[in-house]
């Protein structure tokens, strides 16, 4: 399975990057799945060939938690990554643990700090994002000033939506 996902990775790249150009070029790697938890994206990303598109910078939207274990995944991608998102929801341990669960907030803000001084040693814009909703809404001035701590570019507040994946 994890190979047949590096596989298809590896197709996708071929599949969109086919005619070398030094045209600027965005690719944004969000919601479509946790980057570092993904061996297709991962994948994806290390098979383009920089030499050929050395014009291609990366956005990416992730939750932090395995950014500082799998960073160097991304192989020569790793100086391309211009702009992150990092989505985490809560201010206090609790509201974090209850949230997202399976992360710990000691975890999240090693995650923190590790994109802080990604974002030093490389220039990237780091931004941090709170998706709002009834468990978190008292934190939201906390939220901010947690990710300025952090050096956030920008602190987004974004609402909840239902994809019909819950009762109303």
């Amino acid at each position: 399975q994890f190979e047949k996902q590096q596989q298809l990775g590896k197709i996708l790249s071929q599949n969109i990057f086919t005619t070398p150009t030094d045209q600027k070029i965005n690719l944004a790697l969000s919601t479509s799945g946790e980057l570092f938890a993904s061996a297709m994206l991962l994948s994806f990303v290390r098979s383009i060939d920089f030499d050929k598109f050395p014009n291609v910078s990366l956005k990416v939207q992730t939750n932090g938690l395995l950014c500082e274990r799998n960073w160097h995944k991304l192989g020569a991608a790793q100086d391309r990554v211009k702009y992150l998102i990092i989505t985490f929801d809560a201010a206090r341990a609790k509201t974090y643990e209850t949230l997202r669960r399976g992360g710990t907030w000691k975890e999240l803000i090693a995650a923190m700090k590790f994109l802080s001084n990604k974002k030093r040693d490389t220039g990237m814009t780091f931004n941090t994002r709170m998706v709002v909703q009834q468990q978190n809404y008292q934190e939201m001035l906390e939220f901010y000033n947690l990710s300025l701590e952090h050096g956030a570019d920008q602190v987004e507040f974004v609402r909840l939506s239902n994809w019909n994946t819950y009762g109303s």
